[in-house]
């Protein structure tokens, strides 16, 4: 969010801020939060390819560019947040068309991931609304999509331990030309949106960059889980309101396209109530 609140604030005082992890369900563990002010931020015109020379400060992630929790406005110059048309909340514009919004943070991969061949994977949880990301000056394909996770495997850019990777985020916040860009209720024909009734009127803080945790996952070379898709199905129905009903879970686990297939098998634990144990459920 682009407001203060308590919440928020707690928050802000953790070490790293959202020290959780994101998607407990899939929580390895073998994961580095990426979290914290340990990153630089720099604005420059979009069609500057190349990382900026200098940069303007540090940017607390994953607080958005106008939060008041990143603390990145308050270190531009009054002047320079007029060219650029920045502001705080409440009704923050959002990053001027044409310029591109940059971050840099140094990475340290643990030994331990080094040491068991391990794939790593980069996590981010959203950043608004497209991306591209680069580590040690190698560039990946860009993501679209302000309000979606993205996962890079950057294991082949990384260096050999001896010294700090280094990963860049370019972040626009603009739609590119013929692309329809998902929006809420900021502004509609430039203008607020009033919205109907005795109410105050709707209006929200845009937000540039990133928005949500991002974080650093080991996984085995050969092949890992990316999701699970669980479907609950009723076979027998009996009893008042189905209270005798008999019901089974399909699981259908997601691997990556280039996995290794052969020979694997899936297990899934079902832990029911007190008065029932564990179930295995193995499987190819």
């Amino acid at each position: 969010t682009c407001s203060r609140s308590p919440l928020s604030a707690a928050q802000n005082m953790a070490t790293p801020p959202r020290p959780e992890h994101p998607n407990p369900i899939f929580q390895r563990k073998a994961w580095l939060n990426l979290n914290g002010k340990e990153w630089n931020f720099a604005i420059q015109p979009e069609a500057i390819a190349s990382p900026p020379e200098a940069w303007e400060g540090n940017i607390k992630v994953p607080f958005c560019l106008q939060s008041q929790l990143s603390g990145a406005l308050e270190q531009l110059p009054k002047s320079r947040r007029q060219k650029l048309g920045l502001g705080a909340p409440p009704l923050a514009p959002g990053l001027k068309k044409g310029h591109a919004l940059w971050y840099r943070r140094n990475i340290s991969v643990p030994k331990a991931w080094r040491r068991s061949n391990s794939r790593v994977i980069l996590r981010v949880g959203a950043c608004d609304s497209a991306a591209t990301v680069a580590v040690n000056g190698k560039t990946f394909p860009r993501h679209r999509g302000g309000s979606t996770a993205f996962s890079i495997d950057i294991t082949d850019a990384l260096g050999d331990g001896k010294e700090q990777d280094v990963l860049h985020l370019k972040c626009t916040d603009r739609p590119e030309d013929g692309v329809m860009q998902p929006c809420g209720k900021q502004f509609v024909g430039n203008k607020a949106y009033p919205g109907k009734g005795p109410h105050v009127p709707t209006l929200y803080s845009n937000i540039t960059g990133i928005w949500q945790t991002v974080w650093l996952e080991a996984v085995p070379q050969r092949a890992h889980l990316v999701r699970v898709q669980v479907v609950p199905r009723c076979t027998s129905a009996a009893g008042p309101e189905g209270t005798d009903s008999t019901w089974c879970l399909e699981l259908y686990p997601e691997l990556p396209c280039d996995a290794a297939r052969s020979g694997l098998s899936f297990e899934a634990t079902l832990f029911g109530t007190r008065s029932r144990r564990a179930e295995v459920v193995t499987g190819c």
